[in-house]
């Protein structure tokens, strides 16, 4: 009985360490999430007129809408709700670039910053992209701001809340299983000392 109760704990110690171990996996994907965040945030532009944004890789791009934003160090409210805003792409050859409406809905926030993505479009190449932005209607006498960047801020949010959530399960869930595991060979320790030893 008592070999059969140190395989139990073995076991059980061996479990508790492989979820402290997933635990890790999951930190390590939140920082990352987070890294990626923090290195591809659509790059704020100040409007209306014409600004460029480099682009460092070919691929979907978003023009977001950034009621809340900081540009050259400088926190910049934005006119809410936002105004009929028209915009055009130029790429690096000099030749226009198709902009269409956001194709998925979808907001982000972080830190001083929050946004919501208006248009889509795709570069083709890495360069210099200039974007012209007019708006129209109410507001439309203030500066606002658009931000261009990389689609996907929204499945990086979601990796970064799934590693703070993957992390807090696996490692209640580890921390639980050694505590039961050591309650366990604590138990068994007094079940097999001698009476007055």
């Amino acid at each position: 009985m008592a070999q059969q109760r140190k395989f139990q704990n073995r076991w059980l110690v061996l479990i508790g360490v492989l979820l402290l171990a997933v635990a890790g996996g999951c930190v390590a994907l939140a920082v990352a999430g987070f890294w990626t965040m923090m290195t591809h945030l659509p790059t704020p532009l100040l409007m209306p007129g014409t600004q460029t944004v480099q682009l460092a890789q070919p691929g979907p791009q978003i023009i977001a809408y950034e009621s809340q934003s900081v540009v050259g160090g400088q926190a910049v409210s934005s006119p809410q709700p936002h105004p009929s805003i028209q915009a055009t792409v130029v790429g690096p050859d000099g030749q226009p670039v198709a902009v269409r409406g956001a194709s998925t809905s979808y907001t982000y926030s972080f830190g001083s910053r929050a946004g919501e993505a208006l248009f889509e479009f795709t570069a083709d190449q890495p360069g210099q992209y200039e974007l012209t932005a007019t708006a129209s209607g109410p507001g439309a006498g203030q500066p606002f701001v658009l931000a261009v960047g990389p689609q996907g801020v929204g499945s990086t949010l979601l990796r970064i809340f799934g590693g703070i959530c993957g992390t807090a399960v696996f490692a209640l869930g580890g921390i639980a299983v050694l505590i039961l595991a050591l309650v366990r060979h604590l138990r068994s320790r007094k079940a097999s000392t001698p009476p007055g030893a």
